[in-house]
């Protein structure tokens, strides 16, 4: 819902897994609400447009809010 501070903080947390405990061909499925109620929704969609650029492994699905 537009918090890009605790998306980054998730994410982090994720990738600390990651390095710990390696999956081979793991991806991301976001699931949408990524804007609305929090303070950067645009930020949040910077995020994951450059993240999906990069070649990042994820799904950005849509939500009730992203319409």
């Amino acid at each position: 819902h537009g918090c890009l501070s605790e998306l980054e903080e998730i994410l982090s947390l994720i990738d600390d897994d990651l390095s710990r405990q390696p999956i081979e061909g793991h991806r991301l499925i976001f699931v949408g609400d990524y804007t609305d109620r929090g303070p950067d929704s645009c930020g949040v969609l910077d995020y994951l447009i450059a993240a999906k650029e990069t070649g990042a492994p994820h799904i950005n699905l849509l939500g009730n809010h992203d319409r």
